[in-house]
Formats: C-alpha cells, sequence, structure tokens
C-alpha cells in the first residue's frame, strides 16, 4: 500500500532531503528492472541538484521556506476549493445549493482555473488570492457561500497568503520573487517526479506480483513516506498545541 503525504508541506531542507533518501530507498541494486525506471530515478536526481543548488544560493533562505511552503498550502486551497464548489454545481436534491455553487463558482473562474492561478509567479497570485478572498466574503458573494461548506478553506487561504506576503516583507530584498520563484518552481518538478517514481514502483510491482526487487523496494519507500508523513503530523501538533491559549 502507498503510504500518502503532502510534499507541498515539507520544508525546502526537508524536500531536498526526502529525495536523496527517497533515491537511495528506491534503488533495485544489482536487480534486472526495466529501462523506464532509471529514466524516472535520473529525473528525481537531476530536479534534487538544481533544487538544492537553488537553495544554497539564497541568503534569506528562512523566510524563502515560508514562502514557498505556504505557496503550497495556498495552492492546495485554492484547488479544494475549486473542486468542492465545482462538485456542489450538480447537487442532486437542493436546488438553492446547486444555485448558490453556480454563481461562486463563476465568480471563481473569473480568475483562472486553480491550477492557472497557481503558475503565476508568486507576487501575481498573492494579488489574486487577496482579491478572491475579498470577493467570497463580500455583501454579494458572502450568502451563496455561507450554503457551501467552504468557509475553513477560504480561512486557510486567507492564512497563507498573508504568511507568504510577510515573509516577503521581512526579506525586503529586490531578488526574493526570483529566488522564491525559481525554488516554486522546481518544487512543483520534484512533486511530480517523487509522485511519478513511487507510482511507478506501486505498477512495476503489481505487474510482477511483487517479486523482489519490487517488494523490497516498496517496502522502503513506504517507511520512509510514512516517516516524513509522522513528521509533518507531529510539526502540526506542535504548531497547535503553541497556538492554545495559556491557561
Amino acid at each position: 500500500m502507498k503510504q500518502i503525504f503532502n510534499f507541498h508541506a515539507l520544508r525546502n531542507g526537508e524536500a531536498i532531503e526526502y529525495l536523496d533518501l527517497l533515491l537511495a530507498k528506491s534503488d533495485p541494486g544489482s536487480a534486472s528492472v526495466p529501462g523506464g525506471y532509471d529514466v524516472i530515478r535520473a529525473q528525481v536526481r537531476t530536479v534534487a541538484g538544481l533544487l538544492r543548488e537553488a537553495y544554497a544560493r539564497d541568503p534569506r533562505s528562512e523566510q524563502t521556506d515560508i514562502i514557498v511552503q505556504e505557496d503550497g498550502n495556498r495552492d492546495d486551497c485554492l484547488a479544494a476549493l475549486f473542486g468542492i464548489i465545482g462538485h456542489f454545481r450538480s447537487h442532486p436534491e437542493n436546488a438553492a445549493i446547486r444555485d448558490a455553487a453556480k454563481k461562486v463558482f463563476q465568480k471563481l473562474s473569473a480568475h483562472g482555473t486553480a491550477g492557472e492561478i497557481g503558475k503565476d509567479d508568486i507576487l501575481t497570485e498573492s494579488a489574486t488570492v487577496e482579491k478572491i478572498v475579498t470577493e467570497l466574503r463580500g455583501r454579494d458573494m458572502a450568502p451563496l457561500v455561507g450554503l457551501l461548506p467552504v468557509e475553513p478553506w477560504i480561512n486557510a487561504l486567507e492564512r497563507s497568503n498573508s504568511a507568504v506576503r510577510q515573509a516577503f516583507q521581512l526579506r525586503g530584498d529586490e531578488r526574493a520573487p526570483e529566488q522564491a520563484g525559481e525554488l516554486k518552481r522546481l518544487r512543483q518538478q520534484a512533486s511530480k517526479a517523487q509522485y511519478a517514481l513511487v507510482r511507478r514502483i506501486g505498477l512495476y510491482g503489481e505487474d510482477a506480483e511483487w517479486a523482489e526487487p519490487w517488494r523490497s523496494v516498496n517496502e522502503r519507500v513506504n517507511e520512509l513516506r510514512t516517516d516524513f508523513r509522522n513528521r509533518l503530523a507531529q510539526r502540526a501538533g506542535i504548531a497547535a498545541a503553541e497556538a492554545e491559549p495559556g491557561a
């Protein structure tokens, strides 16, 4: 079974560490494997190297970590908003909800798709997201949005967008958009590459009825992904605990 975790939630250093470990854990050793497997591993190795180089060139990596991580979070929130509202356009029982979802979705779509917005440079996306949140909470849209279960994602979207803007202000240098944009692009490539590798392990394993080396490779990769998923869960728990008001 493939263990799932949110690659976007990793800090830049963690993402690089994960990619390096993924390459080590997915190594089939001396076993004969399809040529396509080596190609995918090479893609992961290449993007990991580029990500490492870009991160090393960044003199203010702490703020860039926040920018890239929160940018990934807001991309996830946008995708969720578009997905949830899109589904409610075909609500099977409630016409009012269907109508509300169609109108809200139309308003969102005026800015493009979630994927298109996420591909904008970071500052442009920040401005777009701010406008979206303002519109969804405006006089015309708020009653319609209230019929849909999306408030948690709107709140999370606003928090992540604010965190991105604040981190840019803390950096306070003219190269911030360029460096953060480069890391964002490389992380998107890395996310696709690592997912393709994990998926290919599953496909080859199923085809071979989990004969070696696929059984061992799959077990090692699953353990790795579980470890990183637990790291993220622990960090989320610590953050939640620190946010609790004092007794």
